[in-house]
């Protein structure tokens, strides 16, 4: 993939917004949910299933949004999820029953879902190999920016207008990114092959496979465990809204740390990073199972967010990079991965939680945390076997090596 004259090696900004209000409109989701059912007059947990039709469709769609993008084009690709994002938030916003709310919901997630592997692809596509994860930087900051601002202002606009004015905020975004992406160049590209083809090529590749799966662990250490920080206060007597604050604590945590991987990203190669977001994780998740207090889990949500800064930026990084001729197909596995192991934890841990052994898993979290570390440092190794760069012998070019 060559690099097109006169292009930059930040992100472009369209990008990075729509980064924070794809982020926004995924974490507004738990400001609303007691709010749709008083609106409906049902149960809360059928509300609930709104949420989880919209996770559930952000999530499993990666790699769908992958296989369109490296056939059809980036902008293009991003114009059609922002388009759909923007029809589910209007229909969420006007839901006569919660049946079409919930189907306007799931939409919007599948939509808004599509933003996120795109943007890293496009990126991917236009920036040197080795100005990557510097060039992302800004793009996971504005995500956690939307984290904390969906948490907050989510809440806000309830308690003032009403929970269907929390879709609509998102849907006028999308209506205005819509078009603002019209204006971003379409990269070069070589023709994938047919999508199972694609898919193939990525399983066959062992580099690709290894940032998979270290997306999978990232995902299910770092996402995973900072469910648990709110109930590990709630365990302690912390009431519900101040536990719930840790969410938000976690994602301008990151917003801050992104400053801090932006200086480093320049003189310190990506394992290094992925070894500094390591260390991080593993000091969060041994800080958190010391005890429930408010200030200990604090400092855990801030390290936590350092840690998914620095971790899911690098990981990103490489994934962009490694298998060039199907980078959004290799980019959408790895953020599926990663949503796979967020879900996955959680699950696997409930019965710890409700028995109140959040020590535990906290401490399981920082071994996997560890091994997460290792492994991504080996996928940065160079790549030896034939084929796997679509090279003889796997090497890369000078630009794409670190």
């Amino acid at each position: 993939m060559t690099r097109q004259s006169g292009q930059s090696d930040r992100m472009p900004f369209v990008l990075v917004t729509a980064g924070f209000w794809s982020a926004f409109d995924r974490f507004a989701m738990t400001a609303v949910l007691v709010a749709i059912a008083a609106g409906f007059h049902v149960r809360l947990s059928a509300a609930v299933a709104v949420a989880s039709a919209y996770f559930l469709a952000y999530g499993c769609l990666q790699p769908v949004w992958g296989v369109l993008s490296d056939r059809f084009g980036r902008v293009r690709v991003l114009r059609f999820a922002l388009a759909g994002a923007l029809v589910g938030g209007v229909v969420s916003t006007a839901a006569p029953s919660l049946t079409v709310l919930l189907v306007a919901r799931a939409l919007s997630g599948a939509c808004y879902g599509g933003v996120n592997p795109t943007s890293v692809t496009y990126v991917g596509d236009l920036v040197p190999a080795d100005a990557v994860k510097r060039a992302l930087s800004p793009f996971y900051a504005a995500g956690g920016l939307g984290v904390a601002a969906g948490i907050a202002l989510g809440g806000v606009i309830v308690s003032a207008a009403g929970w269907r004015y929390v879709f609509a905020v998102p849907a006028v975004a999308a209506s205005v990114l819509v078009v603002a992406v019209r204006r971003l160049p379409e990269p070069d590209r070589s023709p994938p092959g047919r999508p199972l083809a694609q898919m193939a090529l990525v399983a066959r590749s062992r580099q690709a496979m290894l940032v998979v799966l270290c997306g999978f662990l990232a995902g299910a250490v770092v996402l995973g465990c900072v469910t648990f920080l709110p109930a590990l206060l709630q365990h302690h007597g912390a009431s519900a809204s101040v536990a719930g604050l840790i969410s938000a604590v976690f994602g301008l945590a990151g917003l801050v740390w992104s400053l801090v991987y932006g200086r480093l990203a320049r003189r310190v190669p990506r394992w290094g990073l992925t070894t500094i977001g390591g260390v991080l994780a593993i000091a969060a998740l041994l800080v958190a199972a010391t005890g429930g207090r408010l200030s200990t889990v604090v400092v855990a949500a801030a390290l936590l967010g350092g840690g998914w800064m620095f971790t899911n930026s690098s990981l990103a990084s490489r994934a962009a990079t490694v298998l060039p001729k199907v980078r959004g197909t290799m980019v959408s596995l790895y953020v599926t991965g990663m949503f796979v192991g967020g879900g996955v934890a959680p699950a696997l841990a409930t019965d710890l939680a409700d028995r109140g052994a959040y020590s535990v898993i906290f401490l399981i979290g920082a071994g996997v945390a560890v091994l997460v570390t290792l492994l991504a440092g080996l996928s940065d190794l160079p790549q030896r076997n034939h084929g796997e760069a679509g090279r003889p012998g796997g090497r890369r070019p000078v630009s794409e090596r670190r």
